[in-house]
């Protein structure tokens, strides 16, 4: 029995030095740890570790359009650089209910900002990581993402083979050259935008939305106003080519009731859905996304509209 637990406590120790070797070579080498099952998430994840501020006054939070639409300079220069972007891809309101309130449980800010469009409402099945605060503890960080890693190889090579494209070019629409603040400019060609992005479908009526969807909204606008921070969640404008002559009553309806849910509970709702400035076609690098010459209008027009209502001072 003896001898047992002995090889048992050698096979232990075995096993965590080839787990430490695995963390040094992935940390030298820049590899992407799997935390997740976004690889957008991860990538955020992994820079966002290098934040230095131990409070934020503004954190953005949400899907792409938060990340790609919110130009980071113009935040910067107008609020200060207390400021950090912790959007990623595909994160519907549930998801960003829950990163957001344990972003402001950490970094208590003043001020969220969430950009959305309405696809933000509908499911998706990011996990939801229950162990997101020890992605922040430097000990462990590593060991974890290296046992996710290694339990989920073939996914972690194919999301590292990509990353490695996206990390370093700002001509993909799948770009995760960050900025300091968490942000990603698309600067993308013309002749490189996808067809099938570019010329997607802008028919809200076949789209269907979750309700449990605004319910995660209320709770989440609810939750910030009783620690007395400030929510501003933004309506992005559409593409003007796009939303020209359609049925817009979805929209509408859509628009109203999240105007309805932030002003029930204190909260503030900028809608710039068919703003026809904001909406030029040259701004865009498919129907939703902008390019960065289109986020930093759209940000300015927030930052304004921000100052003109004079909830958060300089």
């Amino acid at each position: 029995m003896k001898k047992f637990l002995i090889k048992i406590l050698i096979w232990c120790i075995f096993c965590f030095a080839l787990l430490c070797i695995l963390c040094i070579y992935l940390s030298q080498k820049q590899f992407l740890p799997y935390y997740s099952n976004s690889m957008s998430m991860n990538a955020k994840l992994l820079q966002s570790q290098n934040i230095q501020n131990k409070s934020l006054n503004i954190i953005a939070i949400g899907s792409s359009i938060t990340q790609d639409n919110l130009n980071s300079d113009v935040i910067v220069q107008h609020f200060g650089n207390s400021f950090y972007n912790f959007s990623s891809w595909g994160t519907d309101i549930s998801e960003t209910r829950y990163f957001c309130e344990y972003y402001v449980s950490k970094y208590h800010p003043k001020l969220v900002l969430i950009l959305s469009y309405h696809k933000d409402f509908t499911k998706n099945n990011i996990i939801k990581l229950p162990y997101l605060p020890f992605v922040y503890y430097p000990i462990i960080k590593w060991y974890y993402a290296a046992y996710k890693t290694v339990i989920e190889l073939n996914s972690a090579i194919n999301d590292n083979k990509a990353y490695k494209i996206y990390r370093n070019n700002r001509e993909y629409i799948t770009s995760l050259m960050f900025d300091a603040y968490g942000g990603v400019s698309l600067t993308i060609p013309k002749e490189n935008i996808e067809p099938r992005r570019w010329n997607d479908s802008l028919d809200f009526s076949k789209t269907e939305l979750d309700e449990n969807q605004y319910k995660e909204l209320d709770i989440l606008a609810k939750n910030l106003h009783k620690q007395n921070i400030i929510l501003v969640f933004v309506q992005v404008p559409y593409r003007e080519d796009e939303i020209k002559g359609l049925d817009l009553t979805s929209l509408y309806k859509h628009t109203d009731k999240c105007r309805s849910i932030l002003s029930e509970n204190g909260q503030v709702y900028l809608n710039y859905a068919t703003d026809t400035e904001l909406s030029n076609i040259g701004y865009f690098v498919d129907v939703w996304h902008q390019n960065e010459t289109g986020a930093v209008q759209l940000t300015k027009r927030i930052a304004h509209d921000i100052d003109s209502l004079g909830i958060l001072k300089k």
